[in-house]
């Protein structure tokens, strides 16, 4: 938790749904709009820098060329629409810039230093089109934003990073093999994730990850709780005075979770063989789980799993998964 503490100056937030933004919330106060089209050959890398306003990631239904050995690749489009709130002059317009493989798209372009914290009172939704084939292979998607949410949907590339300050970040039907979700005042909510990893991290927003099939599962809250349900083969999750809830159809190899003065729920399947340490100052350990008792540990059957908890003044319970 204090790792969690000490990371919350940083900031990245993403969010993605089937209906885009432009048709979403506040569509009558986003009256102006901007769009620029570019033509690329190649793209590895998507790096995003917002300051104010929604973030939506759309993949394009495109056929995907066939290129023959030695062959140049085609060009393909993307397109940055931009909504405001107030006419977008051309110095308020998004600032793009491709180099190496990685597209950069910046909230204006930079005059110095100062420019970094005058907002000028511009909310500008942002939407990223670029053809499904190009997003599922991309190596990363790198996406920072201060104020606004973020929605990323059935987009599939290598590694995600999304950090934010004052926004939701949501991600559903994606596949990554690792996964970075962080804000501070947001909520998180992830929903048919498919992850070697992933990382959740919140200050005072719930985090809520349904129907993952993650192999390292990660979550850190303060003021927030965590709830995780899918199947989860490794999983540590830490809050301050909220509860965490961890249910799984699989019985995980390790768990580790702690609270403050919140609830620690495990449900995990019947047949599960596991050793459970815990330790708490007034919080009571019950399960429904037949096994032997020892001073701070629980055993069942060969004791293989291992679960850690550690709460100050919250329950501790393990009990059966259901479905």
């Amino acid at each position: 938790l204090s790792v969690l503490v000490a990371t919350t100056l940083s900031v990245i937030l993403f969010k993605n749904n089937a209906k885009r933004i432009f048709e979403s919330r506040g569509k009558q106060d986003m009256k102006f709009y901007y769009e620029q089209t570019f033509e690329l050959t190649s793209l590895e890398e998507l790096e995003i820098s917002w300051k104010s306003g929604e973030i939506e990631f759309v993949p394009v239904e495109a056929e995907e060329p066939q290129i023959e050995e030695g062959a140049e690749s085609p060009p393909f489009a993307v397109k940055i629409l931009e909504r405001a709130n107030r006419e977008i002059t051309d110095e308020n317009h998004a600032f793009v810039s491709h180099q190496g493989g990685t597209l950069q798209i910046d909230w204006k372009k930079q005059k110095g230093l100062f420019s970094l914290f005058n907002f000028e009172f511009i909310q500008k939704n942002l939407q990223v089109e670029i053809p499904r084939y190009v997003y599922d292979k991309l190596q990363s998607i790198h996406c920072e934003n201060i104020s606004g949410s973020i929605l990323l949907y059935d987009i599939w590339p290598k590694e995600i990073s999304l950090e934010s300050v004052s926004g939701n970040i949501e991600a559903h039907k994606t596949q990554s093999q690792k996964a970075d979700f962080t804000t501070i005042s947001g909520r998180i909510s992830v929903k048919e994730i498919t992850a070697d990893s992933i990382s959740l991290s919140s200050t005072s927003g719930k985090i809520v990850a349904e129907d993952i099939d993650v192999s390292d599962f990660h979550a850190e809250n303060i003021s927030g709780s965590i709830e995780a349900d899918g199947a989860l083969k490794k999983a540590k999750a830490g809050t301050v005075s909220s509860a965490v809830t961890l249910s799984s159809s699989r019985t995980p190899h390790q768990i580790e979770a702690e609270s403050i003065a919140g609830k620690i729920s495990v449900y995990i399947p019947k047949e599960s063989q596991f050793t459970a340490k815990y330790e708490s100052i007034s919080g009571k350990f019950y399960t429904g789980f037949q096994g032997s008792y020892t001073d701070g540990e629980f055993v069942v059957g060969n004791g293989s799993s291992q679960f850690d908890f550690s709460t100050t003044s919250g329950a501790i319970e393990v009990n059966y998964w259901q479905q």
